[in-house]
């Protein structure tokens, strides 16, 4: 337990602005939340580009898509719906803002019909 002189202390060199705990742990922390956002862009870009191909084949709905990333090995689940619906609509959110200055092209169309295809899941 920690003593009473103590969080007396501790609240004191608070009230005087000092930062307590460790600024390496703080520091850690920023890096490790930046190395699992670049993970999950990768893993989102990977899985946009088999999406596409596998629409190229000709399947074109969700439940379509799903069958199709199973048989090559991706899982997915109950949750697949609802979870392919919300990164479509991240995606295009993203991609809308990098592709915003240079004007809407066909793979912007793209994005944007997938999200409203995706949009009705979210409701």
């Amino acid at each position: 337990m920690i003593s009473a002189r103590t969080k007396a202390a501790l609240a004191a060199a608070k009230a005087r602005g000092v930062k307590l705990g460790s600024p390496v742990a703080a520091e850690t922390i920023v890096e490790a939340r930046k190395v699992r956002s670049a993970g999950a862009k990768a893993k989102a870009k990977n899985l946009v580009a088999i999406v596409r191909d596998i629409e190229r084949s000709g399947v074109v709905t969700l439940s379509g898509i799903a069958r199709a990333l199973e048989a090559r090995g991706v899982e997915t689940g109950p949750w697949f719906d609802r979870q392919l619906a919300l990164s479509l609509l991240g995606a295009l959110v993203q991609f809308g803002w990098e592709k915003a200055l240079g004007g809407y092209d066909e793979e912007l169309r793209w994005w944007e019909n997938q999200a409203v295809r995706a949009s009705s899941l979210l409701g």
